[in-house]
């Protein structure tokens, strides 16, 4: 799922893609967490979390939306990368803390076009 949100991102235009980055939040205590995905295009932050699953749970989008702000901070543009389709309860709470959700059903150009406009959208002039 990584290495195809990773390839994904790739095409979609971005100028810098990693993938499964390790970073701390505190050194002292050697707490930290990983990024799925991030991509860079224009000086604009996309972080992404890839979630293969059969439902999403509230407290992925909760980890997103850390992490982005920690790594970026409010600009970072987050993107929720996934095969199951949210119920609503999570699409109200991803619009609420600014995550997109990319809904990746095997169809890489259909997913593609998602990732594309996305990265359109929020390209800097």
């Amino acid at each position: 799922m990584e290495h195809r949100c990773f390839v994904l991102m790739n095409q979609a235009g971005c100028d810098d893609v990693e993938a499964s980055l390790s970073f701390l939040w505190d050194k002292k205590r050697k707490a930290g967490n990983e990024i799925d995905v991030i991509g860079i295009k224009d000086n604009q932050l996309y972080v992404i979390s890839c979630k293969d699953r059969n439902h999403l749970e509230p407290e992925f989008i909760n980890e997103l939306y850390s992490n982005a702000n920690h790594l970026g901070n409010e600009t970072a543009v987050k993107i929720l990368f996934t095969t199951a389709a949210p119920r609503r309860g999570i699409i109200d709470k991803a619009k609420e803390f600014g995550v997109h959700i990319v809904i990746y059903s095997f169809d890489s150009d259909k997913t593609l076009e998602q990732l594309r406009k996305l990265i359109s959208l929020n390209t800097k002039p």
